[in-house]
């Protein structure tokens, strides 16, 4: 698979994930999708707090979260392309992690001071996410 093929697809991925979670969840997360100079910036917000997640046209993946009193994480990178890696798992992965994290987002209304959970595509987002489902449970 090609660079842009690569990050048509993880797009469609990503978008296929919120379609699940309104399906789910009959609630769909505020979101906007910008295309500039090949590079895909899709944010999802709710009450203050946002994700921001970057597709670029090189096949880099990337995320950035953002608590409601402006606190952000670093700029985590999730994948970087490979021409040698398996694609369609790297797509598939992303959208599932990404519906996960997308999906507790929404349910949870924020991330309070969540804005540091850090996985990539070669590692378990479950690590990464159980404190902050923890959270939403109690909330």
């Amino acid at each position: 698979m090609k660079k842009k093929e690569f990050q048509k697809e993880a797009a469609y991925r990503l978008l296929s994930a919120m379609t699940d979670i309104y399906q789910r969840c009959h609630m769909l997360p505020d979101y906007s999708a910008t295309v500039k100079y090949g590079t895909l910036l899709v944010l999802v917000k709710e009450q203050g707090s946002r994700i921001k997640i970057k597709l670029t046209g090189s096949g880099r993946i990337t995320y950035q979260l953002t608590d409601m009193l402006g606190n952000a994480g670093d700029d985590y990178l999730y994948y970087d392309y490979s021409p040698g890696d398996d694609h369609a798992a790297v797509t598939q992965k992303f959208g599932t992690d990404f519906g996960r994290l997308i999906e507790d987002f929404v349910l949870c209304g924020s991330l309070h001071d969540f804005t540091h959970m850090e996985f990539t595509y070669t590692s378990d987002v479950s690590q990464a996410l159980c404190e902050y489902e923890a959270c939403r449970e109690v909330l």
